[in-house]
């Protein structure tokens, strides 16, 4: 997570923002948070119907398509993941 904590009024449509992903290099993922199956509010609103959400819970989404599963190629020690979400920045990690 990371690379920062960002809040909704930072963006002029936080349900349409621009993400990608790459590993090592090599484009894996380019997509926009409005091709969510479920936009983020509806699914607010689900999960709080369902349990507790308290301050600093975090929700996961899921990811867009290329990831290596599919494929047969996976993340592997050394290998360098860079995700990059339009208006917030870019988080570098690599895998150990």
């Amino acid at each position: 997570m990371g690379p920062c904590l960002a809040t909704l009024d930072e963006f002029d449509d936080p349900g349409d923002l621009h993400l990608q992903t790459w590993v090592d290099g090599e484009l894996r993922q380019d997509a926009r948070t409005s091709d969510l199956i479920h936009p983020v509010g509806p699914l607010i609103s689900y999960l709080s119907r369902q349990t507790t959400l308290e301050p600093g819970d975090v929700v996961m989404t899921g990811t867009p398509a290329g990831v290596g599963h599919p494929q047969g190629r996976y993340l592997r020690s050394g290998s360098e993941v860079r995700i990059a979400i339009e208006g917030i920045g870019t988080l570098v990690n690599r895998c150990a």
